[in-house]
């Protein structure tokens, strides 16, 4: 009975903790910065930490000699073609595209955006260029901030942009805090990856008969 406790103990452990957000930072300001949160653990992903000298020596010391190229065998795809024809090979896209449709439309549902910031400060070669760059970026940025405000929690967002018709370069901010707990990226990971390795089995399946 203590063993029950323990291991429903463990197990309810590990569900607290898939059900802690795990955050993304990212922000530009002249350079590009991603950092990952969770709980008290920050990692800075972009940019990368530079390898020390005694690294670089070490990665150089480990790298192998290169080996021959074996000889090129007849394409997966080619194979494939003969063995279900274009039509197969659409159907196979097709079962792709809606693995992937349906694991990034479930993904979204449980992505929060905290925080949403663009400052934008558009100049062009003159101020007909200005103008142009100016109408271009709004009517592509504005529809995509709309479709995330739509289809995602997004709880602050900010989002300025101007032309700089006196401005001599092109100025840009951005920043934003995404978050999602892992429990339900990992349940829709799980889901797509069965969907995606009965893909494959029948595919393989088809290649050897």
């Amino acid at each position: 009975m203590t063993a029950l406790y323990i291991i429903v103990g463990i197990l309810l452990f590990i569900f607290l903790l898939l059900m802690i957000p795990v955050s993304f930072r990212f922000r530009y300001d002249g350079e590009p910065e991603l950092i990952l949160q969770y709980l008290f653990v920050r990692i800075k992903l972009v940019p990368p930490k530079e390898k020390s000298e005694k690294q670089k020596n070490e990665s150089e010391k480990s790298e192998k000699p290169k080996e021959k190229k074996p000889e090129k065998k007849e394409n997966n795809l080619k194979k494939l073609y003969k063995k279900r024809g274009l039509d197969g090979l659409f159907e196979i896209l097709s079962d792709v595209i809606s693995i992937i449709k349906d694991t990034s439309s479930k993904l979204i549902k449980h992505i929060v955006i905290k925080k949403l910031k663009i400052d934008l400060l558009i100049v062009g070669e003159d101020a007909g260029d200005t103008a142009m760059k100016y109408g271009y970026i709004c009517s592509a940025l504005y529809p995509v901030v709309s479709f995330i405000d739509s289809n995602m929690k997004l709880k602050k967002k900010q989002i300025d942009i101007e032309p700089g018709f006196t401005e001599k370069e092109t100025k840009i901010f951005a920043e934003t805090k995404v978050s999602i707990r892992p429990w339900f990226a990992l349940g829709t990971i799980i889901s797509a990856a069965l969907r995606g390795i009965k893909l494959i089995l029948g595919i393989k399946k088809d290649m050897e008969v």
